[in-house]
């Protein structure tokens, strides 16, 4: 069994905590307001690590490249020398898209309805959901991202002062390949 503390920073401060209350000892918990310059926001203060990752397609949520450069330096500052940057992407299905199309349906059921929208200039998609409910309603919801690929996210890494470490194509460290849906990505700040 291993020890160790962990510091959280979510939207909310009780996101935060509520998601590793079950898991593990909080250390700190840091509410980051999401409505201004979430890539560079300060959490100063909150401490140095050996590991700080950015949960599914959390860099995405960030739609300015220049935020997702300032997310990359934040972290590096707050790495320890040896320490790594990890985040889990998903990588966008362009080529799922016949030409002339900028709309990709990821999931049909009767459960849920999803769809992402993009403009390929601003490399920004908006995933839109639909859940059917009793008598013929819906609920709907849309979330906007900024795409990045592998290859600038490395450039936003090697500005920040990290290299890259590993690439997997899922959290089974499968290999990454041009047919990943996703991507797992560790970089190191040298010692």
């Amino acid at each position: 069994m291993y020890a160790f503390g962990i510091a959280a920073c979510d939207t909310k401060r009780q996101m935060a905590t509520e998601r590793v209350a079950n898991e593990i000892e909080l250390v700190d918990a840091e509410e980051v307001d999401h409505s201004d310059d979430v890539g560079a926001h300060d959490v100063e203060g909150i401490g140095i690590f050996s590991l700080v990752y950015l949960a599914y397609n959390t860099i995405g949520n960030l739609l300015e490249q220049s935020e997702q450069v300032a997310c990359f330096a934040n972290a590096s500052e707050h790495l320890l020398p040896g320490g790594t940057f990890a985040i889990e992407l998903y990588i966008p299905q362009l080529r799922r898209m016949p030409p002339g199309e900028s709309s990709y349906a990821c999931e049909i059921s009767e459960r849920h309805l999803n769809f992402d929208t993009y403009d390929f200039a601003s490399q920004r998609l908006v995933s839109h959901h639909f859940w059917p409910r009793s008598g013929g309603r819906m609920t709907t919801g849309d979330s906007h991202h900024r795409y990045a690929w592998p290859a600038e996210l490395d450039l936003m890494a090697q500005l920040a002062g990290l290299r890259l470490r590993e690439r997997w194509g899922d959290w089974s460290r499968a290999q990454f390949t041009g047919e990943s849906a996703q991507h797992i990505s560790v970089w190191e700040k040298p010692v």
